[in-house]
Parts: C-alpha cells; structure tokens; sequence
C-alpha cells in the first residue's frame, strides 16, 4: 500500500485517501515494484512458487487489502482536536506545536477546522436569519 501511495503521489502529485477498487484488483501489477521493495520480491516468490504448483493460479486475479487503523481524535482542554496524539511531525506555529498536515488551516484561518453537528449548524442558520428579520423591522 505504501508503496502505491507513492507512485499514485509521483504520477498524479496528490495522495489516495482510500485506493479505488480498481487499484485493489491490480496487484500483479505491483510485483514491478518488487525491484524497489524487499516485502514485494517474497510476495512475487510466494505467487510464482504457487503458479508452479498450480498454472490455473495465473488466470485468476490478485488483490491488494490495504487496512487503516485510526486512532479518534482528542479534544483538548480549548476546544480544539488534536488529531495526532504523539506525532512525530508537529511544527512550530506562533510559539506553539501544530500538527504539519493541518498547518495550512492555522495559516489560511488562523485555527484548525472544528466539526460541528449539522444539527447546529442548521440552528445557528436559523438563528442568523431570525436576527436578520429582527434587524430589518
């Protein structure tokens, strides 16, 4: 997986959040990799040893399963989240450690994005449009 991350992030600049499908049912495509990464070359070892023994092996597909494993953020005593408890890539902003891959919030908006209940946003909606009529009468 990772290294798909990578050749995806090479080829198209960006990185996949989850891996369409489609990717997921191209993993003889990855045995190239294997001239890069030592866990391919035994997988390659394992499915040609498995060929051998069985050539009908060769028609059918391979998959890659990618498994993500996330831990829930943290609220902090301000309010805020934190959603990289202990990581290694924290940077420093306005004398204090922000986590690196939300920093773009801290520059644009001055603080991390916070998630909001869609119940109270629709309430807040309605409470700016009942002081916009208390204005205009």
């Amino acid at each position: 997986m990772e290294v798909m991350q990578n050749a995806h992030h090479l080829l198209k600049g960006k990185y996949l959040a989850f891996a369409r499908p489609s990717l997921n049912r191209k993993a003889k495509l990855m045995f190239l990799f294997g001239l890069f990464d030592p866990e391919i070359r035994k997988s390659f070892k394992k499915y040609l040893l498995t060929v051998m023994k069985n050539p009908l092996a060769l028609t059918k597909r391979l998959y890659v399963q990618s498994i993500v494993v996330e831990q829930p953020f943290d609220i902090l005593p301000n309010g805020e989240q934190d959603h990289c408890d202990g990581c290694p890539n924290k940077t420093l902003w306005k004398d204090r450690l922000v986590s690196a891959c939300i920093l773009e919030e801290y520059l644009k908006y001055g603080a991390p994005a916070v998630a909001v209940l869609k119940k109270e946003i629709n309430e807040s909606k309605q409470d700016a449009a009942g002081n916009l009529r208390k204005m205009g009468s």
